[in-house]
């Protein structure tokens, strides 16, 4: 049954006449008669008494009216959401473990645009933007191995900081130098995304790669729990700790001597949607401005 013939229906049984029913919906009287004579021969049943000056609804019509109405508003519901989604764009927007994924969504709200967020992890740097069609854009962190196949808008920056455990004596300092740092020991961070993983080593700033410890962790969590354990340490951004929701025993101290970590908007070169992409990068700024100081930490440069 169509919602055409339900409205039909449903025009016919609560004015109780062809003529005023073909008024309202716009059509014939004679295409409403149709209708209903078609409605009841699919039904099986009559409908309506057609033996007066008025036309009666049936006992099976009256079974019909109260789920027509709700058939009817249910369709009226769907074509204004329809609307709405046609009003309101949606893209997809990678994000590493979930960072920054408040602030796009916020971002999307002031460009009339829905942004839906996939949370990728340890060793999909990328976000996504590695495998065409995955997601429309990502919030990188950092170099990565495709950034050839990108166009990145740069949104924000952040210190580098070594992530080191409590009782390291590096931990009290407020900040660290490479060389400091080497001393101490890097954990095994394994990564299948070299460019990104030498960003994270500081190999550009110490001139090569530096002497990594034990056995190869793919995975923050047991990357963690390897600082803990006191088996060296990492480098990394500070505002992750939220994400991650990382140990209170685990301490931040800046390094001194590398540049800042930089946070882009990054979508493929190809892609249909970068106007739409370049009004959520611009918006993304604006929130990162905007941001009140309890998010901001003395390594935030909103850019």
């Amino acid at each position: 049954m169509k919602i055409r013939e339900v409205e039909t229906f449903l025009a016919v049984a609560e004015l109780r006449s062809f003529r005023a029913a073909s008024e309202q919906l716009h059509v014939s009287a004679s295409t409403v008669s149709e209708t209903i004579g078609k409605l009841e021969r699919q039904l099986g049943v009559r409908l309506f008494d057609r033996s007066t000056h008025h036309v009666l609804p049936l006992p099976s019509a009256i079974r019909l009216i109260a789920p027509a109405r709700a058939a009817i508003a249910a369709h009226r519901q769907l074509e204004r959401s329809a609307q709405s989604v046609a009003r309101h764009p949606s893209v997809r927007v990678g994000c590493f473990y979930g960072h920054g994924a408040a602030e796009l969504r916020a971002a999307g709200r002031l460009v009339d645009l829905s942004v839906a967020v996939d949370i990728f992890e340890w060793n999909r740097p990328a976000c996504g933007l590695d495998e065409p069609g995955s997601v429309d854009a990502a919030l990188l962190i950092g170099p990565t191995a495709v950034d050839s196949l990108l166009q990145r808008i740069a949104i924000w920056s952040e210190d580098r900081f070594a992530v080191l455990a409590e009782r390291n004596p590096f931990a009290r300092e407020p900040t660290i130098m490479l060389e400091q740092l080497d001393n101490v020991g890097w954990i095994n961070a394994e990564q299948n995304d070299a460019v990104w993983k030498s960003f994270w080593r500081c190999d550009v700033e110490r001139g090569g790669a530096p002497a990594e410890l034990g056995q190869a962790l793919n995975n923050g969590t047991a990357i963690v729990e390897a600082v803990l354990q006191g088996r060296g340490a990492f480098v990394f951004l500070r505002s992750l700790e939220r994400v991650f929701g990382w140990s209170s025993s685990l301490r931040f101290t800046r390094v001194r001597n590398v540049s800042a970590a930089p946070i882009d908007l990054a979508f493929r070169t190809d892609s249909r949607r970068r106007q739409e992409l370049l009004a959520l990068a611009e918006a993304t700024r604006h929130v990162v401005r905007e941001a009140n100081s309890a998010w901001r930490t003395p390594s935030f440069d909103p850019r």
